[in-house]
């Protein structure tokens, strides 16, 4: 028989170990012993309380309704419109040669529009002239002096007639009047004795008339006169 030697500390551990293990190995022993000793107790089964139920009969699902059959719809076929055709390009227009440039007459020279004025002149006194001797044909003879101031009085009526110059040029029209003037060169009385037929040219003859008083005085004391409105001759 061999001894083999222990270390006093590893002795001590083997030793504690092994009475642990005989104490646990004691206590199931004695558990297991108890647990089959011991008497078994069984608990009763719990019944429930009874249930009652009614019974209803379901109501009965309705009839599903017949599916509509689904129309089908024939697509109408879009026929494509044809493209319109392009208007066809309008030719150019020939670039015609502009036409020479025709030369302008020449203004008149100074000369010829003294010539022109001076016919005026003439034409103005000559109807002057003519009514001054109508005037004094009861003495049967040419009063110089009349027929002067009988220029002179037309000539300060037309510088007041604003319708010289709105009717100039109106060959058809003409105006008589018949003044009676006192010997200071006051104006007595105005009648029209011939109308032109228009009545702005009328108006605006007699506007001229009241518009030159006073005359001036007549060389022979009062006198009657009868006064000739044409616009051809105004200047």
């Amino acid at each position: 028989m061999s001894t083999r030697y222990l270390p006093t500390g590893m002795l001590v551990h083997e030793q504690n170990f092994r009475r642990l293990l005989s104490w646990s190995l004691g206590v199931h022993l004695l558990a297991l012993g108890f647990w089959v000793v011991a008497p078994v107790t069984r608990r009763a089964p719990l019944l429930s309380a009874p249930v009652f139920v009614d019974i209803v009969a379901a109501p009965m699902a309705a009839a599903a309704r017949p599916k509509r059959a689904r129309q089908v719809v024939d697509e109408p076929v879009v026929i494509p419109k044809q493209p319109k055709p392009l208007p066809k390009p309008k030719p150019k227009p020939e670039a015609q040669p502009k036409p020479e440039a025709q030369p302008k007459a020449p203004p008149p020279s100074a000369d010829e529009l003294l010539a022109k004025l001076r016919e005026k002149v003439e034409a103005r006194d000559a109807a002057l002239a003519r009514s001054a001797t109508a005037t004094s044909a009861g003495a049967g003879r040419f009063d110089p002096q009349m027929a002067a101031y009988q220029r002179k009085l037309k000539a300060l009526l037309y510088a007041n007639w604003v319708g010289a110059q709105v009717f100039r040029g109106r060959a058809d029209l003409n105006a008589r009047f018949q003044v009676q003037i006192d010997p200071s060169g006051g104006l007595g009385s105005v009648a029209l004795v011939g109308s032109s037929g228009n009545r702005y040219f009328d108006e605006s003859a007699e506007r001229a008339i009241w518009k030159t008083r006073p005359f001036p005085r007549p060389p022979r004391g009062a006198l009657t006169l009868t006064l000739d409105f044409d616009p051809k001759e105004s200047l």
